[in-house]
């Protein structure tokens, strides 16, 4: 087995190009699709700051959408890495060293091709296509869907009889048992788990999105016979992948894709912290409530308090007044008796 098998040595630059221009157009037009539904988002939003919000978001989605494909990539390559390794070591003698490693430890290479996938992926979406418009969060529930990409293509090539239908089972029996895992053994609690799953939920526009592209890059590109199906499939659907990843380099290198949403500083960053502060800002405006309303209600309480002493005082005094008032009264009524009787 020769390493023309893998690849078409007849692949010219010129149709390479051609394949590069074909998956930038897919991923424009995928761009295209996320702003009208951005457009949508925003129509309750006010009008003053519509335009605002409307570039705020869609570049947010617009990245997730990237980091759908490159999460996607990623669980490709290192699913062909297995593909490939465990079909060299058919061919190979059973006498080497390279055939007694990967036959005593192929399922742990497996495990450690998953891994590595990972932080492949982290080096791609933090350095060389930098997404610093979506949170954390954001990224793991992508991530989540990553698995899901993966499961769903690999089904596809296996029970559509385009590879051996063991290996590909293999590799996604992993997938789910690395989703359940996550959840049962990573989580925090039920609340995490549920924040989990809606997250993965609301961002399944992404990976139907993510799995239309790539399915229809790869069948073109058979067609075209840019990519071999002699062999193995699977390599021919990673190669598509890899002109995708090298589209969305281009474009957001070049931001072609801001030209859809403007209205907003291109240099914006998403800050993990931004929602804690958020929500401390939300706790102290809480308190300081609280402690107005407390102000208020033992100002309430002063108050009539205050009044009912001056009641009493007004009421002391009234009474003092017509005590006094009788007393003159009555001096007055003994003088003038005084004076008849003298």
């Amino acid at each position: 087995m020769t390493f023309d098998k893998y690849i078409n040595p007849n692949f010219t630059l010129v149709q390479k190009l051609i394949f590069l221009g074909i998956a930038a157009a897919g991923i424009l037009a995928s761009v295209i699709l996320i702003a009208i539904g951005t457009r949508f988002s925003v129509i309750a939003v006010d009008s003053s700051e519509r335009q605002s919000e409307y570039a705020k978001r869609g570049k947010a989605n617009v990245q997730l959408f990237y980091e759908m494909i490159i999460t996607g990539t990623c669980a490709i390559f290192f699913a062909s890495a297995y593909v490939v390794c465990n079909h060299i070591s058919d061919l190979i003698s059973h006498k080497t060293t390279f055939y007694a490693l990967w036959s005593n430890n192929k399922d742990y290479m497996l495990l450690a091709f998953i891994c590595a996938s990972c932080v492949v992926n982290t080096i791609l979406d933090s350095i060389f296509i930098p997404l610093r418009r979506i949170s954390k969060d954001q990224k793991a529930s992508i991530r989540i869907l990553g698995m899901f990409y993966a499961i769903a293509i690999l089904s596809l090539l296996s029970y559509g009889g385009m590879g051996d239908k063991k290996i590909y089972e293999t590799i996604i029996l992993y997938y789910p048992g690395l989703v359940v895992g996550r959840f049962v053994y990573f989580d925090a609690s039920f609340v995490d788990f549920l924040k989990s799953m809606w997250g993965a939920i609301i961002h399944l526009p992404y990976l139907v999105m993510g799995l239309a592209i790539s399915i229809g890059m790869s069948a073109l590109g058979f067609r075209l016979n840019y990519l071999l199906d002699k062999n193995f499939v699977i390599v021919g659907v990673l190669y598509s992948h890899l002109f995708l990843l090298a589209a969305i380099f281009v474009i957001n290198l070049f931001r072609i894709s801001n030209i859809f949403f403007r209205g907003e500083d291109d240099e914006y960053e998403y800050d993990d912290d931004e929602e804690e502060d958020d929500e401390d800002d939300e706790e102290d405006d809480e308190v300081d409530e609280d402690s107005k309303y407390d102000y208020i209600n033992k100002s309430s309480t002063r108050k009539v308090k205050k009044n009912k002493q001056i009641k009493v005082y007004k009421g002391e005094m009234d009474y003092r007044k017509e005590i006094a008032s009788e007393r003159e009264q009555n001096k007055t009524e003994n003088r003038d008796d005084f004076d008849y009787y003298y």
